[in-house]
């Protein structure tokens, strides 16, 4: 029971220090996380981002971004190339 609580206490620690880390370096690691993958999901409490900051990084990757307020996690899903006319 103790190791339980202890563990729920460490993710909770985690997720703090997360959220509050510089903006530059958020933005660098959110950067990190659009790798060209097809679908990346994110939570909102690992990011502390505003939504206007993870739009303009997601768009800037090539990425679309959908937000699930009410599941509290951002969708990211990779647009496909435009194609030459």
């Amino acid at each position: 029971m103790v190791g339980a609580v202890a563990a729920g206490l460490g993710m909770v620690v985690v997720r703090a220090r997360r959220s509050v880390r510089p903006g530059e370096e958020q933005v660098r690691r959110l950067a990190e996380s659009l790798d060209g993958r097809s679908a990346v999901y994110l939570r909102m409490a690992e990011c502390g981002l505003a939504r206007a900051d993870v739009e303009q990084v997601a768009r800037s990757r090539g990425y679309f971004v959908t937000v699930h307020p009410s599941m509290k996690y951002y969708e990211f899903r990779l647009l496909p190339p435009l194609r030459k006319v």
